[in-house]
């Protein structure tokens, strides 16, 4: 929830992934959830992108967010899908990130 340039960090990364044609997110948060849900809510849109926010009771390993979304997400994991750290301030080019890695077939 820390601004940078007058925009929350999640801020910037909710317009990098709408600024690459995401159009669905899902969000695991922790640290903070309470505020992040009383801004967002469980599930809102942001410049036509579906924002779904999921509360994680206990921490339980490095990548316990993104698998516990495997669960909550369901079908959205059999397509391709990127995982940006809520503390990555970016400007990365998502779109080429992702063709790097389906052109490999990874």
């Amino acid at each position: 929830m820390v601004p940078v340039v007058n925009t929350q960090i999640i801020g910037h990364i909710f317009n990098l992934l709408v600024r690459h044609g995401i159009t669905e997110t899902r969000v695991n948060v922790h640290y903070l959830a309470d505020v992040l849900l009383e801004a967002y809510g469980e599930e809102s849109h942001l410049n036509g992108m579906g924002v779904h926010l999921v509360k994680e009771e206990e921490l339980t390993g490095p990548a316990s967010g993104a698998k516990r979304l495997t669960g909550v997400a369901g079908d959205y994991f059999d397509e391709t899908f990127v995982v940006v750290s809520s503390d990555a301030l970016t400007d990365i080019d998502l779109q080429s990130l992702v063709a790097f890695h389906k052109k490999r077939g990874l």
